[in-house]
């Protein structure tokens, strides 16, 4: 894999860390709208890191590596602080 498609692969992951995993038929595209939708305030990242997955895909340029993994950083940390933020509403939930 290409360092791109690597940093792609962080969608992937934090869509099975929001336990909302997608099949392997689904195109990157999609998975990354799904992770729109669930991720809000990453959409920008998401956009960036969607548009570098496709630059290095379907086009003879190579995407720009450092912007891809930015993204991809980025959007780990809003799903690592979206996780967290939904197992403490949980668990006030359950003791309460």
């Amino acid at each position: 894999l290409t360092p791109v498609e690597r940093s792609f692969h962080t969608i992937d992951l934090s869509l099975r860390w929001l336990h909302y995993s997608q099949p392997a038929y689904t195109t990157s595209f999609e998975r990354a709208s799904a992770l729109a939708k669930l991720l809000p305030s990453a959409q920008e990242a998401i956009t960036i890191l969607t548009q570098e997955h496709e630059t290095a895909l379907f086009t003879s340029r190579t995407g720009n590596i450092v912007r891809a993994r930015r993204a991809g950083l980025k959007i780990i940390l809003e799903t690592w602080r979206t996780r967290l933020f939904n197992y403490k509403e949980t668990l006030n939930r359950r003791l309460n």
